[in-house]
């Protein structure tokens, strides 16, 4: 599609950033629908009574005054915003490479690599791999486990924290530069 939006009118201005905007909404959407089925299924199975209940139910050592529903939306709001640190991360590795399939292959491992350990390589690969959005979602249970605080110039500053802030961060910079790249393919 890039081919034929960069030879419309617009195609090199507006029509890059709707691009872009598309697979965002796409990927919140595409989220939407499996978080729905994902909880409607539990509801059904569990039934509501639990969801007030305390987290350290499920994790004994949770320093956190939070309730399983309050978790379980924080996983929503963790997911949302991996999905679309994924889209981004698929809209630059799609502007960089010349067919979808060459974009499709480094998206997936940009979202699966970091939901292995690190820890025996290097200590800091594994701190850094910890604070992407996909690291969380299958481990939604070690996030509320402890608390985890990172340096950052002598700020303890905690993982969930960062977490957002990086998902955020690199939402808004992989698409500004996916739309930077599809523009300068276009000249």
């Amino acid at each position: 599609t890039a081919a034929i939006l960069l030879t419309t009118r617009y195609g090199k201005s507006r029509m890059l950033v709707n691009k872009v905007l598309a697979a965002m909404l796409y990927a919140v959407v595409l989220f939407s629908i499996f978080a729905i089925v994902a909880i409607v299924t539990q509801l059904c199975i569990y039934g509501t009574s639990s969801l007030p209940a305390s987290i350290q139910l499920i994790n004994r050592k949770s320093p956190y005054n939070l309730s399983i529903g309050g978790a379980l939306g924080l996983w929503l709001l963790f997911g949302l915003l991996a999905s679309v640190a994924a889209a981004a991360t698929t809209m630059l590795f799609s502007a960089v490479a010349n067919n979808a399939f060459t974009a499709f292959i480094p998206a997936v491992l940009a979202y699966i690599l970091p939901s292995f350990s690190y820890s025996g390589l290097s200590p800091l690969i594994h701190r850094c791999m910890k604070l992407l959005p996909s690291a969380v979602i299958g481990n939604i249970d070690t996030l509320f486990g402890a608390a985890d605080y990172y340096n950052i110039f002598g700020l303890l500053v905690e993982r969930k924290i960062l977490i957002i802030v990086c998902s955020v961060v690199f939402a808004v910079l992989f698409s500004c530069l996916s739309v930077w790249l599809y523009r300068r393919r276009g000249k």
